[in-house]
């Protein structure tokens, strides 16, 4: 049965695929890449261009240059990371062998200091070690006044498992551990620095995923981090997400890709699904994880958004 193809009033026209009466308010989400999986520059810059022309999907705040909120996933650039890593003065191994954790964390000296201590330790607790620490590249000039004001101290920290780790192949599920253990040593720590509390956020920590991010508008992502213009910056893919906030202030940390998830939507039953979390605690057990799984409690963050949540519950299952 064909869909009947009508005009609505103070809408355009029905044309292509566009059908005026799927108009809704919603945030912006789009997916590109090269369908054979061969990794270009090109791929992450066409992401971009679809992000900026969603800038219609994305809200601002009182002023026109102070966004809610956009990022972008892409594959771990290796060539880029190899190439900046010389540059730093530490090697790589290959690819698959180093994870990335890019993280927002407070520009205060001692409270950036106590954060970094804090992952390089639990890190050493389960057996990897941090190679070394870049300095993301920004440029502020492009945000507004609302997100200079609470604009984080932006960096990569590279790490690897040392020797005595027994299994190569569960990197992935072990950095999972680890950037957990860290979040919620910052978030649930009576004895953290508040910038810390306020601040601190890994925005992924993998070994073949990248996410930049912020709480920006569509158009000023290009400009913000220059990374994504080098033409070693590479990837097959790119979800992108342009954010209008509707149930929480927009913030650095709640914009999105998350870690699994770019989410379109609203989940308005937070609350009950958090407590609904909380009290399956007692009964959850893990092939993975084993006597371990309580190194992963809590599981969700209780400072996020709907969508952070979901994306909480939805990695912990993932990597189990």
């Amino acid at each position: 049965m064909s869909h009947r193809r009508r005009t609505i009033p103070g809408y355009p026209a029905p044309q292509g695929l566009y059908l005026p009466e799927y108009e809704h308010d919603a945030c912006g989400f789009g997916f590109v890449c090269q369908i054979k999986g061969k990794a270009s520059n090109a791929v992450v810059l066409r992401g971009i261009d679809m992000l900026e022309n969603m800038e219609h999907r994305g809200a601002v705040g009182a002023e026109p240059d102070s966004g809610d909120g956009a990022g972008i996933m892409v594959q771990t650039p290796d060539k880029f990371f190899r190439r900046k890593a010389d540059e730093l003065g530490f090697k790589l191994p290959k690819a698959g062998d180093y994870a990335v954790g890019m993280m927002f964390l407070p520009k205060d000296l001692v409270a950036r200091r106590w954060c970094e201590s804090l992952f390089e330790k639990i890190c050493r607790q389960n057996g990897m070690n941090v190679l070394g620490w870049r300095d993301v590249p920004t440029n502020s000039m492009f945000i507004g006044p609302g997100p200079k004001a609470s604009e984080p101290r932006i960096r990569q920290a590279f790490v690897t498992p040392d020797e005595r780790f027994y299994n190569r192949s569960d990197f992935n599920r072990r950095l999972y551990l680890v950037r957990q253990r860290v979040e919620n040593a910052v978030e649930y720590n009576d004895d953290a620095p508040d910038a810390a509390k306020e601040v601190f956020y890994v925005n992924l920590l993998s070994t073949n995923r990248m996410v930049y991010k912020g709480m920006l508008t569509a158009h000023q992502l290009r400009g913000y981090y220059p990374d994504l213009s080098d033409p070693e910056f590479t990837s097959p893919f790119a979800i992108v997400h342009s954010r209008f906030s509707t149930n929480t202030f927009p913030s650095w940390r709640l914009a999105h890709p998350y870690r699994y998830v770019a989410h379109n939507g609203e989940i308005n039953t937070l609350r009950g699904n958090r407590n609904w979390m909380r009290a399956r605690g007692g009964s959850l057990q893990s092939d993975v994880f084993g006597d371990e799984l309580s190194k992963l409690f809590p599981i969700l963050t209780e400072v996020g958004s709907d969508s952070a949540t979901f994306d909480n519950a939805l990695q912990f299952l993932c990597v189990n």
